[in-house]
């Protein structure tokens, strides 16, 4: 019986891709080039009946309207940094919300980006991403780089607590300490009213300055 003997160059090739199999199995066991791997942080999509709203669909159906989308390239504009402590613009100046309540989004990957320039089918919380998912969004109040308050006030992502306490714990390993952080119940509700959890000395200021915030275009400091 004559043996058949597999030619050299294909035991090389198949001892070859079996050590590399190996290795690449390994590499992704140890989480680093696991292309499965889960996000940073949890992810909240845009609600259903926001989808279209750049091209004045859904909620903005007939009115004649649509909300900015950014491109990558222009959502950078609005990308913050942290610097001992305090936020920057992407122009490398302190960060600050000029006495309104600006609106800001944390990405997947624990990056923020924000502005005050905001407004009613105009510009949401959707426009930083064009109506990607998110880690977390919100309003707050800056003051020379310095955060005043903070919430999870979004109306097109409703992010829960946990991606509140998410953002505060991605700040602080930046160095920024907000000093008032403010909780909004996702769940919708009959009226435009949300049920918080204050933190802060006195619950009758935290609640006032929020009520304010439900309102970003107005004032918060006179």
């Amino acid at each position: 019986m004559i043996k058949k003997v597999q030619p050299s160059v294909f035991r090389r090739g198949k001892k070859y891709f079996s050590s590399v199999f190996v290795f690449l199995a390994l590499f992704m066991w140890l989480g680093q080039g696991n292309v499965f791997a889960e996000p940073p942080f949890p992810i909240f999509p845009m609600l259903q009946k926001f989808v279209g709203e750049e091209q004045g669909k859904g909620w903005l159906e007939g009115s004649g309207q649509s909300v900015r989308y950014l491109t990558a390239e222009e959502a950078e504009a609005y990308k913050l940094t942290f610097r001992e402590g305090k936020i920057y613009d992407s122009l490398g100046n302190l960060f600050d919300t000029n006495h309104w309540a600006g609106v800001y989004v944390m990405t997947t990957e624990g990056d923020f980006y924000a502005t005050n320039e905001h407004g009613p089918r105009v510009f949401h919380h959707s426009s930083f991403l064009r109506g990607l998912p998110i880690a977390c969004a919100g309003t707050f109040v800056v003051r020379e780089g310095v955060i005043q308050l903070i919430n999870n006030l979004s109306g097109h992502y409703r992010p829960p607590s946990q991606a509140l306490d998410n953002a505060v714990k991605q700040l602080r390993q930046n160095g920024v300490e907000p000093l008032k952080v403010i909780y909004r119940d996702p769940q919708p509700v009959s009226v435009d009213v949300p049920k918080v959890e204050i933190t802060g000395p006195r619950r009758r200021d935290c609640q006032s300055l929020f009520s304010k915030l439900l309102f970003p275009m107005r004032r918060v400091f006179k």
